[in-house]
């Protein structure tokens, strides 16, 4: 009987070896294609939901336990581990979904014991599966046959403690088994590690489907491309379960006698390094869908601090906890006692936050402690928090050196600091940086108790008045007074003009002085300025004023000249002489005293309205609110049809507006204007080198003869007329090449103007994209800004043609190629069409604008090719 038995068993094995030898056949030479079209027509999922991470948990927590190389004997202690199994949800869980996982367990158990080809057995498993998601058919065929394999392991433990578990393991061979567990140790070296690579691509597949579908949708890019290869990681993690299946079943059945073959251990150890292939494939793909999630959530952080900025809030609790880190409970360190904290020891405080690098000069820092010990000193109520904000260089790893140099400075520091320096999120860096300006040198924002900055960088402060108290008051006051709601301007002009003089006003018309009643209530133009000022720029606006105001008792706004001095220069006799001459040519209010503006003032006017060289006309309403932070550019454009000054009437009167000859040029050359009314041919050309000049007018006139128009032509220089232009306008004259503007304001008028076009687009959120001014606008920029001449041709209020340099004269020089389509099309038209072959993608074109970048938005487009310019600062000085 034993010996039957033993032949009977012996038949088995040789019956099972040879099915693993003809299977292998399809494992290492079937079309893959095949097979994953046979694995996707068995899904059909019917829309119910199963949590597969806590039974993913579980059965992790079984396979990661069952292992030879525990075997309790009465003498062990036994491991305290998290009971996972009596969590809500995973009692829940299991309820209703054991008896579909004791179903694929049986079936599991079934095939193996019956010679069933593995690949059959995969897929006779996903048809029991063909209603559930990917995730939970992978997660409950692992369950299922960790039932299994945790059982066989279980008994193998306790076979020496246990009668019962002894029983069991005799009837499961299991003493056999242990007694060659040296013997059998590379089997089960393999499976355990085909069963790693197993629970690592299951918890890659649970990984994708926990993606928030908020930040990643299912058609993207990186996220499509993972799903595609989910299908392929199921089966391969299924098919791998079978095998490991197959091979405890056998374990079982015949014991330590039951000898893996090699190819069966080669098929194995391939399984194990195809699912790590895959585990490697999908955690790229996750890696990827993490950053564009990560970008999301940057993207949304950002936009989230913008609105927190704008809001008005009743304390400053949700800034701060933007800030500084709201999942962190105690995220500041008391600089003082060195305890951790929470955010809310800064509620309804005036808190400055001192922003830097770690790289914090040891004099700038002693002297910031010595202002802020001094303030405080003997005070149980401070005046205002200091928070520590250090921005940190994603980009570069954290290193002893850093974390050294971290709690160097931060044990000088009296005041709050982050107890984790890289818990700054990214999107506050970037807020940092692009709203404050931060770049390396420390600031010092500071943020009302409602959360909103009042003063960009009070550093400057600190260092000019320390802790002088009147000073920073005063800047306070006038932060606080533009925040007011006010019946008439009087607190707001009183406090900008110097409210201890009872006449500090000189009426620039009768040069009588005047108090700042004449003011109330009227429209009130700042013009601000230091005694740089251009005679040109002086003399437009002194005509726009007078032009404006001719003849009316009312007028429709008053100027008040504002200069702005740098104190730490002695004032003299030069400077004085330049002050005068400069109020003399004004007809508008001007200071009694120049010197009496207030340092609050002029630091108010260098941080809010972001002063730096360039004048600015600065516009308060009737009332003493700001409407337009510099209508210089709208006065330049539009004189006196901008009245009264406002953003809005700015945006009404672009919303007017074509671009048209007339437009461009206005009212700087009447005879221009005439010329477009009379239906003549009007070119305009710039540039300084008199060869192309030459060149091209000749080319030009050349051809309006031969096609019988009216042209006229206008050399309108450049924006900068140094020597060159001067000698250009020298040789046109004296060669009657063409017409020419022979007053320099005019030629700076033209381009002055052309520059507030762009910049006044430019505060409206106007790009070459999505205006066509504007990239009319960049185009005759760029053109100033390259070395070569250039010409603009104009009928009428429509047609216009431009470009510049050699292609201009190529094109003339070639007129005969395209005379005839001047008599189909018309001049214009096929001067047009002409031009096409000369744009080449070749090019390298310059947008140079002087003054204040500041407020240039980081992305300007090209005219030519439509994609980002490089940013360059330049610094020029031309002696020509």
């Amino acid at each position: 009987m034993a010996t039957s038995t033993l032949a009977s068993a012996a038949a088995a094995a040789a019956q099972k070896l040879q099915m693993i030898k003809g299977e292998r056949h399809l494992f290492s030479s079937s079309d893959d294609n095949i097979v994953m079209k046979q694995v996707i027509a068995t899904h059909s999922p019917d829309g119910r939901e199963v949590d597969a991470r806590p039974l993913f948990q579980l059965t992790q927590d079984i396979l990661q336990r069952s292992t030879p190389t525990v075997v309790v004997t009465p003498q062990t202690h036994m491991e305290a581990v998290e009971d996972r199994a009596h969590h809500p949800a995973v009692v829940g869980m299991l309820e209703a979904l054991a008896y579909t996982i004791h179903r694929i367990s049986s079936e599991m158990t079934y095939k193996c014991t019956s010679g069933a080809d593995a690949h059959a057995t995969t897929l006779s498993l996903f048809n029991m599966l063909s209603s559930y998601t990917w995730d939970a058919k992978v997660v409950l065929v692992l369950a299922a046959f960790a039932v299994n394999y945790g059982e066989f392991w279980l008994t193998a433990q306790l076979h020496t403690v246990n009668p019962l578990a002894k029983s069991v393991s005799l009837l499961k061979q299991v003493p056999d088994i242990i007694e060659h567990t040296d013997v059998l140790k590379p089997r089960f070296d393999t499976i355990n590690n085909l069963i790693k690579a197993m629970l690592d691509v299951t918890n890659c597949i649970i990984e994708f489907k926990e993606l928030p579908s908020e930040y990643i949708s299912p058609d993207s890019p990186d996220m499509s491309m993972a799903m595609a290869h989910i299908p392929t990681a199921a089966y391969w993690t299924v098919r791998s379960a079978v095998a490991c299946a197959t091979q405890i079943t056998m374990l079982i059945g015949l014991g330590h006698e039951y000898m893996t073959s090699t190819t069966e251990a080669w098929e194995l150890s391939s399984l194990a390094h195809k699912v790590n292939n895959i585990h490697g494939h999908l955690t790229k793909q996750l890696d990827m869908c993490r950053r564009h999630i990560d970008e999301r959530k940057h993207i949304e952080a950002y936009q989230t601090l913008l609105r927190l900025f704008q809001a008005v809030h009743i304390d400053n609790m949700k800034i701060l906890k933007a800030l500084l880190y709201s999942k962190d409970d105690l995220p500041l360190i008391d600089g003082t006692s060195k305890k951790r904290t929470s955010v809310d020891v800064l509620r309804r405080k005036i808190v400055m936050l001192f922003i830097s690098d770690l790289d914090v000069s040891h004099e700038e820092l002693l002297v910031l402690v010595q202002i802020y010990s001094d303030t405080h000193q003997g005070r149980l109520e401070r005046h205002f928090e200091i928070v520590w904000l250090p921005v940190l260089d994603r980009h570069r790893p954290w290193n002893s050196t850093k974390e050294e140099t971290y709690n160097r400075l931060a044990s000088m520091m009296p005041w709050y600091l982050l107890h984790d320096p890289l818990q700054v999120d990214a999107a506050v860096i970037k807020y940092i940086r692009d709203m404050w300006r931060f770049e390396k040198k420390p600031m010092l924002v500071v943020l009302d108790p409602q959360g909103k900055v009042v003063c960009p960088n009070a550093l400057h402060m600190m260092w000019i008045w320390g802790n002088e108290r009147k000073h920073i008051e005063a800047y306070q006051t006038l932060l606080r007074l533009f925040q007011a709601v006010h019946i008439d301007n009087m607190k707001i002009l009183k406090a900008l003009l110097y409210s201890k003089d009872d006449l500090p006003l000189i009426d620039g018309t009768s040069k009588k002085r005047t108090s700042v009643d004449v003011l109330r209530r009227k429209i009130v133009m700042l013009f601000i300025s230091d005694l740089d000022v251009s005679h040109e720029e002086l003399l437009v606006l002194v005509q726009i004023y007078s032009d404006t105001h001719q003849g009316r008792l009312e007028r429709h706004f008053e100027i008040v000249w504002l200069p702005v001095l740098d104190r730490h220069r002695p004032w003299n006799s030069t400077k004085e002489e330049t002050y005068n001459r400069l109020a003399s040519m004004m007809p508008w209010y001007l200071l009694h005293d120049p010197l009496q503006v207030d340092a609050a003032v002029i630091k108010y006017i260098r941080d809010m309205w972001r002063f730096e060289k360039k004048p600015m006309l600065v516009v308060l309403d009737p009332q003493g609110k700001v409407v337009c932070p510099n209508a210089l550019h709208m006065m330049w454009i539009w004189g006196s049809l901008a009245v009264p000054f406002t953003t809005n009437r700015e945006e009404a009167l672009w919303n007017e507006e074509t671009w048209r000859l007339e437009f461009l040029v206005d009212e700087i050359d009447p005879a221009i204007l005439s010329w477009v009314r009379e239906g003549r041919y009007v070119c305009l050309y710039g540039g300084e080198d008199v060869d192309w000049i030459r060149k091209f007018t000749t080319a030009l006139r050349r051809v309006a003869q031969e096609v019988k128009i009216h042209l006229e032509m206008v050399y309108v220089g450049k924006s900068n007329p140094k020597e060159r232009v001067k000698k250009a306008v020298a040789t046109i004259t004296a060669e009657k090449l063409s017409g020419y503007w022979q007053d320099p304001v005019m030629v700076w008028f033209f381009w002055v103007r052309l520059e507030s076009m762009w910049h006044s687009k430019m505060q409206h959120g106007k790009t070459i994209e999505n205006d066509p001014i504007m990239q009319e606008v960049m185009t005759l920029l760029t053109y100033d800004g390259s070395d070569e001449g250039w010409a603009l041709i104009s009928r009428g209020s429509v047609e216009m043609v431009k470009a510049q340099g050699k292609k201009l004269i190529d094109c003339l020089t070639e007129f005969d190629k395209w005379k005839a389509d001047v008599e189909k099309e018309g001049f214009i038209p096929a001067m047009t069409t002409a031009l096409l072959p000369y744009h080449t993608h070749e090019h390298c074109t310059r947008l140079i604008l002087p003054g204040d970048t500041g407020k240039i938005t980081e992305k300007v487009v090209c005219t030519e090719c439509k994609r980002p310019m490089e940013k360059f600062i330049l610094y020029r000085c031309c002696n020509d």
